[in-house]
């Protein structure tokens, strides 16, 4: 009888200990930086309170924090906890507007990595221009391409993607009838 009385106290106390167990919850940033450490007891909620963990933005990606690894441990702690900001991933949108002089050809709004030529439209129609130089001189201007870089001339777009906001300007190539 003394021995089973023992045996319960023991296991009564070893209950209580267990439930007033302190748990250790880490806080990291998506790239397992460290934020924040906090103290929990078991069955009780965690609430992150430090500056909003960040995720640097880039050409293709923004990115938004959204919440933490396993949002419902927090809220009934049970054990040691690691906890890893989780962010969502909008890919980034450029606009592009293709031009013929100062008027506006299409103008639109594509993803990062979009294929330019896949975009782009058809260059402007031949135009000619007649001048008088002592005898009458037709000139013709035909579309060659689109200049992308600012350098007045074609660049081949067959493979350049959308990186960044474009103006693409129509390139005329201009000689004599």
């Amino acid at each position: 009888s003394q021995a089973l009385s023992e045996q319960s106290s023991d296991h009564g106390s070893e209950t209580s200990s267990d439930e007033a167990k302190e748990f250790t919850v880490r806080f990291l940033n998506w790239d397992e930086s460290f934020l924040m450490l906090k103290k929990a007891v078991r069955g009780s909620k965690v609430v992150y309170d430090g500056p909003e963990p960040k995720r640097k933005s880039g050409a293709e990606f923004s990115y938004s924090f959204s919440g933490w690894s396993d949002e419902g441990a927090l809220s009934n702690v049970q054990s040691d906890l690691t906890e890893t900001a989780v962010f969502s991933e909008k890919a980034n949108q450029y606009d592009v507007t293709f031009k013929d002089g100062d008027d506006t050809m299409k103008k639109t709004t594509v993803p990062y990595g979009t294929l330019l030529s896949g975009i782009a439209p058809e260059g402007p129609a031949s135009r000619y221009e007649d001048r008088y130089y002592g005898t009458w001189i037709t000139w013709r201007e035909t579309f060659v391409g689109w200049d992308i870089d600012g350098d007045g001339k074609a660049d081949d777009i067959s493979k350049t993607k959308v990186t960044g906001n474009i103006v693409a300007s129509a390139c005329m190539s201009k000689d004599s009838q």
